[in-house]
């Protein structure tokens, strides 16, 4: 059993660093091994069963996902009962992945289900409540019920900040979907005051080439734009782009999912004006030539890799995701 966990926790350090092919392997292997020795109903096969459900859904492999996520929960319902934490947190899963596959309808009574067993089994401050306060935050938004999302985001915020810290990575994650609300809203200034409170707190945080750091630059980007700072705006794409790009020097060729590769690409070609378009056409033929799949359509985009609490041997609760129209909402 011992070697089995060294596996499972090999598989999530690799999932962590973005090395996905690797993380499905040993996932893959802990699970085969798990079921032969406890069987396919025991919790910690059960607990890889939804490791790999998310690295399926980090690989835009959301099918696989679903099939883990799914297997998962009944799995939990069964060992530990429907309102066990952990049935709970997969609940929370399989909102974000319905979010991502445009099952918005699904997704919602996932969010909502999650939220009122974590209120009743952990109060309404516990910080995995607030990640489905956050989650349910982007909905709304992707729902347009922009009101609703504003209410939820400031919840998050305010029970994130006290419970973690202004300086938390969660707490930078709602931030910066607050900026993204604001952008949306057309409230140009609170949306860059929001990125740039978010990028600082990342930089110092993560380093200046996390993908959570590269997620807000290029997010303060698309302000820029809307702001007619195109300079501004030209610097922030340039730089989120050479960070995807020393990323991928340091990681397979592989590992990055399609849609983190795609959401520069989108946001650059977006309504920008003549004078900039031969140097988008430039940056996108070296993202093509660097990125491989960069075109590709999919939903889901892991926008962050901000860690993530883990349950039993390793439960991760979070997921990323992301919102069409380069608008980069991160979802825990």
């Amino acid at each position: 059993m011992a070697t089995l966990d060294t596996v499972n926790n090999l598989g999530l350090l690799y999932k962590d660093q973005r090395k996905l092919v690797e993380a499905e392997e040993m996932f893959q292997r802990a699970l085969a091994g798990y079921e032969k020795a406890l069987g396919a109903d025991h919790t910690s096969t059960v607990t890889i069963v939804n490791n790999l459900g998310h690295v399926y859904s980090d690989q835009g492999k959301l099918k696989e996902a679903e099939e883990m996520f799914h297997r998962a929960l009944v799995g939990f319902k069964k060992a530990r009962g429907a309102d066990h934490t952990f049935t709970l947190e997969t609940v929370n899963n399989l909102g974000l992945l319905y979010k991502d596959q445009g099952k918005l309808k699904e997704s919602e009574e996932m969010f909502l289900r999650a939220l009122v067993g974590k209120e009743e089994a952990l109060g309404p401050d516990h910080t995995s409540t607030l990640n489905t306060v956050n989650n349910l935050g982007g909905l709304y938004s992707d729902q347009g019920r922009l009101k609703e999302a504003e209410e939820m985001f400031l919840r998050a915020l305010v029970g994130k900040q006290e419970a973690l810290g202004p300086d938390h990575t969660s707490t930078l994650t709602t931030v910066n979907n607050l900026g993204v609300l604001s952008k949306d809203q057309g409230k140009l200034e609170e949306a860059e005051e929001m990125y740039q409170r978010a990028l600082a707190g990342y930089e110092k945080a993560l380093g200046a080439d996390h993908t959570s750091t590269l997620t807000t630059v290029n997010n303060l980007g698309l302000v820029y734009k809307k702001q007619r700072k195109l300079k501004a705006a030209k610097e922030m794409y340039q730089r989120a782009l050479e960070g995807y790009e020393k990323a991928l020097v340091q990681r397979s060729r592989g590992s990055l999912s399609v849609n983190e590769k795609q959401e520069i690409a989108n946001n650059m070609l977006e309504d920008l004006p003549n004078e900039l378009l031969e140097n988008i056409a430039e940056w996108v033929r070296i993202c093509l030539r660097n990125l491989g799949t960069l075109l590709t359509p999919l939903v889901t985009t892991p926008c962050s890799s901000v860690p993530e609490p883990r349950l039993l041997d390793a439960l991760p609760c979070s997921a990323p995701s992301d919102l069409p129209g380069g608008r980069v909402l991160c979802c825990e």
